[in-house]
């Protein structure tokens, strides 16, 4: 603000002050260290903030690209022919400004609402961005010593000012009104003799409500002599649209000068003006220090984005053949489709390149390939390369090229091993950074229609001091084929964050195969992934056998010792039951689990299945449960199944064990499974008998029933009365249940249609209205009432059933036929 020369006299500063007050009011931050940016409050109606900035090279020097944000607070519109902003730096040096084309068109913000407005200006090449600032004006055509203008505040640069990100940390960018988030996935750097290539696959995150079209976004590459290179990227992934809330991944590559003073300084995304042609960045990517991407080393898997597609790749060990014209380099370079659709790569080539630069092409015998989801295809390359050359200096590169154009992007450089020892051996254990790793077992578990491999491996810290858990990976080889390392993973099983010295803790490794998959050798190889960039192989590990489920005796408690949840579970019952519907069986277990941990904790979530002798399974769902057990306390699992009629089920096996749940879409894991047969139905279900039933902690025996019709007060048959004699006897205190259990007594009348009534009986006499109480030949009445029964009734008989309800199925424990009006002991 340009203040007059003149003398003025208190009063009328008082007065000019107030109204500059009221005019605008800037907002600085609090703390100049960690503080909001600041911002403008402008004539009663609105706020300003500075969105982004950014500053690029230029034929002219540089150009810097500011975008502010005007948020209309008040009741009214905002005209903004009223207002301007101008480039300046925060010592005062303004620069002539000029709006972005499609923001000379916005004439108002609506109430409440908000709009963005970018202005750009060339600047000196000594201008940093930190430098910027933009001062928000407005005309005032009676401030003629001003230009008519007046400075309603100025914003300048802030840390939380978007526009900029680098090649290790994510920023912000404003492109046709919304927000993209702009990050480098992962980039590959290599060189030859006389050039440096640069691949940068890039995501971009649509942060916005609306679809972006990224078509008209370029991307130039700025090094740090001045100079700006645009991508060769070869498949063009940037004409595309971005939905809401989703990402796209752009591969971008670039060739510049192999020279020592040109090296990738940063990355200029932005947009050509369609009138002025004027390029306006909009984004800048800092490449801080970008080293030169290692080779990888022979059957190390690398990851690389093509077309937007991750795609896994390695090489073999190479062989050499000495001819009359050279050496003759030939290996195998595996892909892996690590997406969920087919994935086709066409226009790679394959060079050795040796220490000098120097490149030397490689045949391949197949071309354009297409890549299956999470299948493996092997392409083998061979090439001669002089007899003077050392090949293991030298690497192999795969690189993406135009046709009739020497422009090239490296993908990927591999090492060269041309040793002889192409042998691998299998251990069942190995000493490895202080630990011993043991493979102990490798389970087969059936699922409905796949088998799950898991391998249980126990590492133990062989040292005096406590050591950080390396970080696994692992990969199963059947019959000496790698299978993909995307469907498997490492889990630890153990709640611990180190290791103290001397102790261990385990880990399971698994793979899903189909069920009618046949082996005769199984290897699991681990992989310390402790350094992402230098991944280590810590050694194949194989058993002769496959581990088999062992038998579970009667009664016998299972350990689980696992640090964090030991437990011990015990299976009470499993058996076959009769259930509500003539179609289909129940099988049904109950499975108790002791908390052995000090401390409060969750139950253990079990899992299992039920299988006939031919082989037939049928999952079994337990009852999950957000209870958790006081140290040493108990409580009981409800596990049921339904048997289709056409299952056999006169010879069951019931396998059960701790359930390992990966979360949304991955495997449930069968924990070190056990098994029990399963009695026969009869010993399910009681027929004819009403006594030994068990339900909870109880047993319950019923006796001298007796069935009759009752007449209510309008003198007609109102239903049944059904009055017995019971003993309810307490087996155990632990009356603590997952789910809850419903006990019901339910007769059939067999009259035409077989009406059924239910009847709920109560064991928990905390409140002293329990239906059944403890004690020995109790009397009860039940009544059944039916206004409609005296049409129905055809002295028939009736069958009285004793069921509980658990899972939304009745679980049939107990039936007797009864004769009306007979007492029957």
């Amino acid at each position: 603000m340009q203040y007059l020369n003149q003398k003025l006299k208190a009063p009328t500063l008082l007065f000019l002050a107030f109204a500059l007050l009221l005019l605008a009011v800037y907002i600085p931050p609090a703390n100049a260290a960690a503080a909001a940016a600041p911002s403008i409050a402008f004539d009663n109606k609105g706020i300003v903030t500075l969105h982004s900035a950014t500053l690029a090279d230029h034929e002219n020097g540089q150009i810097a690209t500011m975008t502010i944000k005007i948020q209309n607070t008040s009741n009214s519109d905002i005209k903004l022919i009223d207002y301007w902003a101008k480039i300046v730096t925060t010592s005062g040096k303004k620069f002539k400004s000029y709006p972005k084309e499609t923001d000379k068109t916005k004439n108002i913000v609506r109430s409440k609402g908000s709009t963005y407005l970018t202005y750009y200006a060339y600047v000196d090449t000594s201008v940093k961005r930190s430098d910027l600032a933009i001062e928000f004006l407005k005309w005032d055509f009676s401030k003629v010593s001003s230009n008519y203008e007046v400075v309603l505040g100025k914003l300048p640069v802030h840390t939380t000012t978007k526009g900029l990100a680098s090649n290790s940390k994510a920023g912000t960018i404003l492109f046709n009104e919304s927000e993209l988030n702009v990050s480098v996935k992962s980039y590959n750097f290599n060189k030859d003799a006389s050039r440096q290539y640069l691949t940068l696959d890039l995501e971009l995150n649509n942060l916005s409500q609306a679809s972006i079209d990224i078509t008209k976004l370029q991307f130039f590459l700025q090094t740090t002599n001045g100079g700006s290179y645009k991508n060769v990227t070869f498949a063009d992934a940037t004409t595309t649209i971005i939905s809401p809330k989703a990402k796209k991944l752009v591969s971008l590559s670039y060739a510049i000068p192999n020279e020592s003073k040109v090296k990738p300084e940063s990355l200029i995304i932005g947009f050509e003006e369609e009138t002025s042609k004027v390029m306006l960045p909009v984004g800048l990517i800092e490449l801080k220090s970008l080293a030169y991407t290692p080779a990888l080393k022979v059957d190390k898997a690398g990851s690389l984005y093509m077309n937007g597609k991750k795609i896994s790749v390695s090489i073999s060990k190479s062989g050499v053949l000495q001819t009359d014209d050279g050496q003759t380099l030939s290996s195998t370079i595996t892909f892996i489709n690590q997406e969920n659709s087919p994935v086709t790569v066409a226009n790679i080539l394959f060079y050795y390149k040796s220490v000098n630069g120097n490149l030397y092409p490689l045949t391949m015998e197949e071309t354009d390939l297409k890549l299956l989801p999470q299948i493996k295809k092997s392409v083998k390359i061979k090439g001669i390369v002089p007899d003077s050359i050392d090949l293991k200096k030298g690497s192999v590169i795969m690189v993406s090229q135009k046709a009739d154009s020497d422009e090239k992007a490296t993908l990927v450089s591999f090492e060269v091993n041309t040793s002889e020892d192409t042998s691998t051996t299998t251990v069942e254990k190995i000493s490895y950074e202080g630990y011993e790793i043991k493979l102990d077992a490798v389970y087969r578990t059936p699922q409905e229609e796949t088998d799950m491999l898991v391998a249980y491996f126990t590492l133990t810290n062989t040292t005096s001091k406590a050591l950080t858990k390396p970080k696994l990976q692992s990969e199963f080889i059947i019959d000496g084929n790698f299978t993909s390392n995307e469907k498997t993973a490492v889990v630890e099983l153990d709640k611990i964050t180190t290791v103290p010295a001397k102790s261990s803790y385990t880990v399971i490794s698994y793979f899903e195969v189909p069920y009618v998959q046949t082996f005769s050798e199984l290897e699991v190889k681990l992989t310390d992934a402790s350094d992402a960039e230098s991944l280590v192989t810590i050694g194949n590990f194989g058993k002769k056998d496959l581990q088999q489920a062992e038998l579970n005796k009667k009664d016998q408690a299972i350990k689980i010792n696992e640090k964090g949840k030991k437990s011990e579970m015990k299976l009470l019952n499993a058996s076959v039951y009769k259930s509500g519907s003539d179609s289909t069986n129940l099988f049904y277990a109950e499975i108790e689990i002791t908390n052995k941990e000090r401390r409060i904790n969750a139950p253990l979530q079990l899992t299992g299945y039920v299988e006939n002798r031919d082989g037939g399974i049928i999952p079994v769902t337990f009852t999950a449960t957000t209870k958790r057990l006081l140290s040493n306390s108990k409580i009981v699992m409800s596990g049921l199944a339904q048997l289709p009629a056409e299952f056999e089920d006169r010879e069951l096996k019931f396998y059960f064990g701790e359930s390992l749940n990966l979360g949304e879409d991955k495997p449930q894991i069968l924990l070190k499974p056990v098994y029990q047969k399963v009695s026969a139905l009869a010993s399910g279900s009681k027929i004819d008998d009403l006594k030994g039933i068990v339900y909870k902690n109880y047993t319950l025996d019923l006796s001298y029933l007796r069935a009759d019709l009752f007449v209510n007060d309008s003198y007609v048959t109102g239903g049944i009365s059904l009055s017995f004699q019971y003993s309810l006897t307490k087996t155990s205190d632990n009356a603590n249940y997952a789910d809850a259990q419903d006990l019901y007594i339910e007769v059939v009348d067999h009259s035409a249609g077989k009406k059924k009534y239910q009847y709920k009986l109560t064991t928990d006499n905390t409140n002293g209205d329990a239906e059944l109480v403890e004690g020995t030949q109790l009397t009860k009445y039940v009544r059944f009432e039916d206004p409609s029964f005296a049409n129905k009734f055809e002295f028939k008989g009736l069958t009285v059933n004793i069921y509980k309800q658990v899972q939304e199925q009745k679980v049939m424990l107990a039936s007797k036929d009864l004769f009306y009006f007979v007492t029957q002991p």
